[in-house]
């Protein structure tokens, strides 16, 4: 049995982890809920979750992404949080989303590459600014390793280690 996750009133983040479903029957829900959002997409409508009493509400195609992305993580039975992008984290919080250290963290904030402000004495920063510099570093780093890999298969590289 399944269990229903209800946030507390205020509280922004819900995490959820892994239940009593198994990896092979979330694997089967999300095969499912794929089909469905792709029969949806192609007719030009919008995937529905429907009630036993027989109610059903269409999901837009941002939320049946989300949950398509929601159990594949559950499969690999990692944990999914789901934070509003006006919540304020610690610099802990965000060197760790960051996967980088607190001291490194602190340092970027001290060069402003991510917004910050204080509450007190304690540095706050919102998660919707670590996620766009995320975003912005993620980017930067795929385009450089396509140029290394672009630079590599130029020159022979992996192919002149053979010889």
């Amino acid at each position: 049995m399944a269990r229903r996750l209800q946030p507390r009133q205020g509280d922004e983040t819900v995490v959820i982890s892994r239940g009593v479903e198994g990896p092979a029957e979330l694997m089967d829900l999300f095969r499912t809920i794929e089909d469905m959002h792709r029969e949806a997409r192609a007719s030009k409508g919008t995937l529905k979750i429907t009630a036993p009493s027989g109610r059903s509400v269409a999901l837009p195609d941002s939320v049946s992404s989300l949950l398509e992305v929601i159990i594949c993580r559950l499969v690999e039975e990692d944990k999914v949080s789901v934070v509003g992008t006006g919540k304020e984290l610690s610099t802990r919080e965000a060197a760790n989303l960051l996967n980088v250290s607190r001291q490194y963290f602190s340092r970027m904030l001290n060069e402003d590459r991510i917004p910050s402000h204080n509450v007190g004495s304690h540095r706050r920063v919102y998660v919707r600014d670590v996620l766009d510099f995320k975003a912005k570093r993620d980017a930067k780093r795929r385009r450089q390793l396509d140029e290394l890999t672009q630079l590599t298969e130029e020159f022979g590289g992996y192919d002149a280690e053979r010889r």
